[in-house]
């Protein structure tokens, strides 16, 4: 036996559909009618009382505010569905962002086409739903749309919606409303259910999570989309390469953990994420890498031929250099990387002084595996280096004593 409300709201959701049923047929005889309004008609520019009716979400309210336009600009149901604000929100897109379900439900089905339709920042009305918080609305636009087009769409910043979602994540030490992450499993699971995902999404969810350092987020992902783990950048870098480049410590070590072969790809210029760690300098983020990369870390070198101590140190990141040396292994491990050249010819110390690092130069210096004697193709040597190096203490050690006696 139904219960008396559901009867009452059935016999009231019948009536507003009929009601806009015969709205539809209502002028559609005059060629006027039969135009599309243009950017320039005063007609495009959507009714106000209609918007605010949109906005509050009463649905008879709704069809009266519809009826009230149709009579006063002469227009037919179609050209009004077709009116936009000044910012390119078309009805709805106002009710998506409001929250108004009962409304978007009645456009959703005499009007389905405005699903897809942009506004002026190319947003359409699942971005809106999804920046909003809008569940209801998120889960009405996605069934609607069948061949999933709409969760691929991309805005002008080229986002879709399911990297709209998440944005609304706070930093994982940061309590997070249940609204994103109900938002977030509904774009994944119906993302999922597409073979080709991947090839599709444009900006990798993936690197959008590892930004937002929130891990539970990242494995969320992972779990509902774990082909996401292979797509690159638009600089042939894999997610561990994001990862190791902002220094997010704890994406790595769930990176390392779904797939440990990350670790080996490389990326355009040949460089592995270890690289992208040690030139950064982001000490967290070489820690794990060179644990798990590789044993021999000589024998990691990008297209330059270089190392991860000669990024490094030309990056003078004297923290990473000290970090290296004492970390990464053997003695005859850390020999190869402090002696070893470039394509160029230059050892880690070579370039340290070429880019005037100071502090890396005399710890490489120091070293007890380093080489002096070694030269590069410019007939430059670390012996040459080194008493520069020397050199310049001296003259400012000489340059102290006379200025304060």
């Amino acid at each position: 036996m139904q219960h008396p409300g559901s009867i009452d709201r059935s016999a009231i959701w019948a009536r507003q559909n009929s009601r806009l049923e015969d709205l539809k047929k209502r002028r559609v005889a005059t060629p006027n009618n039969q135009q599309e309004l243009r950017d320039g008609d005063l007609n495009k520019i959507m009714d106000r009382d209609l918007y605010e009716a949109t906005k509050k979400g009463d649905v008879e309210k709704f069809i009266n505010a519809l009826e009230k336009v149709c009579e006063s600009r002469k227009l037919a149901l179609w050209q009004i569905f077709n009116q936009v604000t000044p910012s390119g929100n078309s009805l709805l897109h106002v009710a998506a962002s409001s929250g108004s379900d009962d409304v978007m439900e009645l456009i959703l089905i005499h009007f389905p086409h405005i699903v897809t339709e942009k506004n002026s920042s190319e947003d359409t009305p699942l971005h809106v739903a999804v920046q909003d918080k809008r569940f209801d609305a998120t889960k009405k636009l996605i069934r609607q749309e069948t061949n999933l087009k709409i969760i691929y769409s991309k805005n002008k910043d080229g986002k879709s919606p399911l990297c709209l979602a998440i944005e609304k994540f706070e930093f994982e030490r940061q309590p997070c409303e249940e609204a994103p992450w109900e938002i977030l499993r509904l774009l994944l699971q119906e993302s999922a259910r597409d073979e080709a995902y991947e090839v599709k999404m444009g900006m990798s969810p993936i690197l959008a999570a590892i930004k937002k350092r929130n891990k539970d987020l990242l494995k969320e992902i992972i779990d509902q989309l774990p082909k996401l783990l292979h797509v690159r950048d638009e600089d042939g870098g894999t997610p561990l390469h994001a990862a190791a480049s902002v220094g997010n410590y704890k994406a790595i070590g769930l990176l390392l953990e779904e797939c440990p072969y990350l670790a080996l790809q490389t990326d355009n210029n040949g460089s592995y994420p270890i690289h992208i760690a040690c030139e950064s300098g982001k000490f967290w983020a070489i820690k794990p890498l060179l644990k798990d990369t590789w044993p021999d870390l000589a024998e990691i070198k990008n297209e330059k031929g270089q190392n991860i101590l000669h990024v490094a140190a030309k990056g003078g990141r004297k923290i990473a250099v000290r970090h290296i040396i004492k970390k990464c292994g053997e003695p005859d491990v850390i020999k190869k990387l402090v002696n070893s050249k470039d394509v160029d010819g230059n050892t880690p110390v070579n370039l340290a002084s070429m880019h005037n690092h100071i502090e890396v130069k005399l710890y490489l210096t120091m070293a007890q595996t380093t080489r002096l004697q070694l030269w590069n193709n410019d007939r430059s040597n670390n012996l040459n280096v080194a008493t520069r190096i020397w050199q310049i203490l001296v003259y400012f050690w000489l340059l102290a004593v006379f200025t304060f006696n």
